[in-house]
């Protein structure tokens, strides 16, 4: 009976500590202040979606305003704020990117577009993160 009790508790712990990890993540070493942080693996990897941005010049910004809002879709989505990192809601159609545009800009090559509110949405068509947002 002893030893069943030994398993169990064995079992209860490291079933513990899976969960624990799970909830914040595994620790990480920090060799500058020697002592482990909580900063999950995706912190330290590659960029989430959410982090996806275009950067692009004012003359550039202006230039694909006037290029993408003569073309685009008028939509009107309630309560969203279109924000950088944010995504577009299910309602909204995200165009594909023109290739005048693209040409000007090839960054913008694997986006999307649509016209919310006024506001031209630049965002990953495959994810719907908004990268970008535009207004005149």
């Amino acid at each position: 009976m002893t030893t069943l009790r030994t398993i169990v508790a064995a079992v209860m712990l490291v079933g513990g500590t899976s969960l624990a990890i799970a909830q914040n993540g595994p620790q990480t070493h920090n060799p500058a202040n020697n002592q482990g942080t909580s900063k999950t693996v995706s912190e330290n990897g590659p960029p989430m979606h959410g982090s996806d941005t275009v950067i692009l010049s004012a003359a550039q910004r202006r230039a694909v305003w006037n290029d993408l809002s003569k073309q685009a879709t008028h939509q009107n989505a309630a309560r969203f704020n279109p924000a950088i990192g944010t995504f577009v809601p299910n309602n909204v159609k995200i165009e594909p990117m023109p290739s005048k545009v693209t040409a000007k800009n090839p960054s913008l090559r694997p986006y999307g577009f649509a016209m919310v509110d006024h506001k031209l949405v630049i965002a990953d068509p495959s994810n719907k993160v908004i990268a970008d947002v535009l207004s005149k």
